[in-house]
């Protein structure tokens, strides 16, 4: 027998999946987050957006570039357009919300975004879903973010 300590077997699987859940841990972090710990120069509302993916109505935008706006949302907008002097980059997803039938023209649905502060409850959980359109808008002034707007529309 050799000298010295061996490694168990619990010890190496312990390891292993150690090893393991590091790799999908770095997996899981997307390009913005990355960005955004790259760049302390950013202000915490650019941190904020290059790390959720989520650019909120108003100028917090203002300042970012074309390049970090497609970096942050992962993807090319879905519609370039004009608007006045500026560019309009055009991106939108569906987000799902809870529909209350006994309040259906009520105007805040259960919304299930936890960004915005909600959480859910049994109920939502087990109510019937609608998809709402979201549309953020970033306006440009040549290749730098001025603000941007952000809409819902619920089907009728």
């Amino acid at each position: 027998m050799r000298a010295g300590k061996r490694c168990g077997r619990g010890e190496a699987l312990r390891a292993g999946v150690f090893a393991i859940a590091l790799c999908l841990l770095a997996a899981c972090t997307n390009e913005g987050q990355t960005y955004a710990k790259n760049h302390p120069e950013l202000t915490p509302a650019q941190r904020r957006i290059m790390a959720t993916g989520q650019i909120p109505d108003g100028t917090a935008v203002a300042g970012l570039t074309r390049d970090q706006i497609r970096i942050a949302m992962g993807s090319d907008p879905a519609t370039f357009d004009r608007v006045g002097d500026e560019d309009a980059w055009v991106f939108s997803h569906k987000k799902a919300i809870a529909k209350n039938p006994e309040f259906a023209n009520a105007p805040s649905d259960s919304v299930l975004d936890r960004s915005h502060g909600y959480s859910e409850t049994d109920t939502d959980q087990n109510a019937p879903r609608v998809d709402v359109d979201v549309k953020t808008t970033v306006f440009f002034n040549g290749n730098i973010a001025t603000h941007a707007h952000t809409s819902e529309e619920k089907p009728q």
